[in-house]
């Protein structure tokens, strides 16, 4: 279950962001192969006051998976590559995309109750 959350400054990105955020989950399901109804999202508007950026970086969408580890390097391209386009599709500028996977091995997920996910997916 990988948890997408798209972020971007109030004013940076005046598409449509239920739809950015559509097309990053299918960009996630399609580079991951993952049942569509298998992926949290959340979509963050920041106000102005409250994004800092590197000097010099224009960033503004900030895309960022976290999910259990052991997607390889190509899924993971490809899925930067999916999101890019579904970014340039709803009339956001991918050149100030940041996209990040954060892979995360299953201890370090709380599922079900307070249990990890290494212990609630373990074979019984």
């Amino acid at each position: 279950m990988p948890i997408i959350t798209v972020s971007y400054e109030k004013g940076q990105f005046t598409g449509d962001g239920q739809a950015l955020l559509h097309g990053v989950r299918e960009a996630l399901t399609a580079a991951f192969s993952l049942p569509p109804d298998d992926v949290f999202t959340l979509l963050r508007v920041y106000e102005p006051e409250y994004v800092r950026f590197p000097k010099g970086q224009e960033t503004s969408i900030l895309v960022e998976v976290s999910c259990f580890s052991g997607r390889s390097a190509e899924q993971k391209e490809r899925f930067f590559q999916l999101a890019a386009r579904a970014v340039t599709d709803v009339g956001g500028d991918a050149e100030h995309m940041l996209a990040v996977v954060h892979d995360i091995t299953m201890e370090n997920w709380g599922v079900w109750g307070g249990q990890s996910a290494k212990k609630a997916f373990a074979p019984k």
